[in-house]
C-alpha cells in the first residue's frame, strides 16, 4: 500500500515548499531541546522515610528545605514543587492544602513542615521491598528534587535513550521536527512525514507521530500520531499508538523491582523499551494507518457541528478570552488567517469539527505552560475523533 498524497498542482507544491520551511525553521531548537534533555544528568539516591526532614524556608510560596541522610551525613536539596506534591500525596496531605501552606504566614509554613514530617514518620506505605523500613527514590538535578518515586520507578525509560529510539525510527521514513520543546519536568518531540496530503480541495495536511516523556512521573512514555495543518503550522495529536507507564506508585502492592536489578538487567529493560517505541513509529507512520487518518481528518471536515455544543465542550479546557476570541471569529466580528475559512448560511456559521480542532491547536501555539499546551494539542485531535 501507497500513502495516498495530494495530487500534483500549483497549491500543492506551495504546501511541500511550506512544510520543508518548517522543518528548516525547527531544526535548531529540536538540537536545543535535545541537547538539554541529553545533557540533564539526573542522580537517583534511595532514602528511606526515616532519614527524612523538612524545615520551612523564609520567602514566601517557596517550598519546605528537605534534609535527608546519604552515606551517613546529612544533605539539604531544594524541592521542586512537583516533587513537593508527589511527598503531599504519598502521606495523604491534599495538594490545595499545601499551596494554602506554602502561600501563607511563617506560622502557616512552619506547620506544613511539620505535618510532612510527622505523617512520613508515622504513616504506614504499602511497599513490598527487602527493606524493613519504606524507602523512595529521589530522583535529583544539581541540587534539586525533581521527582519523589517508589524504587518501583522504571528508571530505564530515560527521555535520551527513549528519543534516540524514536528519532532513529522516524529518520527511515524522512520524517523530520516540526515542534520540540522541553521543561525541568517533561520533553515532547514532534514530527512529519515529508509529504503532503489534501483531504479536502485546497485543504493541505501533513502527517506525523509525537514522542513525550517524564523522567519524573510528571507523564507517561507516549508515541502519538499526529496531524499538521500546513497552512497555520499548527500541529495535533489524535490516536495514542504507544504508552507506558513508569511505575513508581508507592502505595501498590508490586514488587519494587528498579531497587534490586542489576545495571546489566536495566540495559537490557532499556533495549526492549526501544524497541517497543521503534516498533510504534512503524506502526503510526506505515501507509495504512496514515491513510486510515486521512480518512478520518477528511470525515472530520464534513461532520458539522453547533457552536452551542462546541461551547459545552471547551467549558473548563479553554478560558474565557480564549472562548471570546473563536466567537468573534464565527460572528465575522475578526478575521483569522490561521484557520480554515468559514462557510455561511443565512448569516450563520457553519462549523465543522476540523475548524474546531484547528482552532484549538492555534490556541496551543501561543501557550507558553508546556502542560497545557500538551493538553490543547490532544484537545484538538480528540475532536477528530468525534
Amino acid at each position: 500500500m501507497s500513502y495516498q498524497q495530494a495530487l500534483d498542482s500549483a497549491a500543492a507544491k506551495v504546501a511541500v515548499d511550506k512544510l520543508h520551511l518548517r522543518f528548516n525553521m525547527s531544526r535548531d531548537n529540536a538540537i536545543n531541546v535535545w541537547s538539554q534533555a541529553r545533557d540533564m544528568v539526573i542522580v537517583d539516591y534511595d532514602i528511606v522515610v526515616d532519614d527524612m526532614r523538612f524545615e520551612p524556608q523564609e520567602p514566601v510560596d517557596s517550598p519546605p528545605m528537605y534534609f535527608t541522610k546519604v552515606g551517613g551525613n546529612e544533605r539539604s536539596w531544594k524541592l521542586h514543587p512537583h516533587a513537593m506534591r508527589q511527598m503531599a500525596t504519598e502521606v495523604g496531605i491534599p495538594t490545595t492544602f499545601v499551596n494554602t501552606l506554602t502561600k501563607g504566614e511563617e506560622w502557616e509554613r512552619r506547620e506544613l513542615s511539620d505535618l510532612l514530617n510527622e505523617r512520613f514518620k508515622r504513616s504506614k506505605f504499602k511497599q513490598r521491598s527487602f527493606q524493613s523500613r519504606a524507602s523512595f527514590i529521589n530522583r535529583v538535578v544539581a541540587d534539586e528534587v525533581r521527582g519523589f518515586v517508589s524504587p518501583s520507578f522504571k528508571v530505564w525509560l530515560s527521555t535520551p535513550h527513549m528519543l534516540e529510539a524514536f528519532a532513529r525510527e522516524c529518520s527511515t521514513y524522512h520524517a523530520m521536527p516540526v515542534e520540540a520543546y522541553g521543561s525541568s519536568l517533561c520533553f515532547t518531540f514532534r514530527s512529519m512525514l515529508p509529504l503532503v496530503f489534501e483531504p479536502k480541495a485546497g485543504e493541505f495536511i501533513a502527517i506525523g507521530c509525537s514522542f513525550s516523556n517524564s523522567d519524573f512521573g510528571a507523564g507517561s512514555l507516549k508515541v502519538m500520531l499526529d496531524v499538521m495543518r500546513i497552512a497555520s503550522g499548527s500541529p495535533c495529536s489524535t490516536k495514542t499508538v504507544m504508552f507506558m507507564t513508569h511505575g513508581g506508585g508507592a502505595r501498590k502492592e508490586q514488587e519494587e523491582e528498579s531497587a534490586i536489578v542489576s545495571s546489566d538487567t536495566t540495559e537490557m529493560f532499556m533495549k526492549a523499551a526501544q524497541g517497543k517505541v521503534k516498533d510504534a513509529v512503524r506502526s503510526a507512520l506505515k501507509p495504512e494507518a496514515v491513510n486510515g487518518l486521512l480518512s478520518m481528518v477528511e470525515h472530520a471536515m464534513n461532520k458539522e457541528v453547533g457552536w452551542p455544543k462546541l461551547m459545552q465542550y471547551f467549558a473548563g479546557k479553554l478560558n474565557q478570552d480564549e472562548i471570546a476570541s473563536l466567537e468573534q471569529i464565527i460572528e465575522g466580528k475578526k478575521e483569522s488567517k490561521e484557520l480554515p475559512p468559514l462557510r455561511y448560511e443565512g448569516g450563520t456559521a457553519i462549523i465543522d469539527l476540523w475548524w474546531a480542532s484547528s482552532a484549538v491547536a492555534a490556541i496551543a501555539d501561543s501557550v507558553t505552560d508546556v502542560d497545557r499546551k500538551a493538553d490543547l494539542r490532544e484537545m484538538a485531535g480528540g475532536l477528530l475523533l468525534k
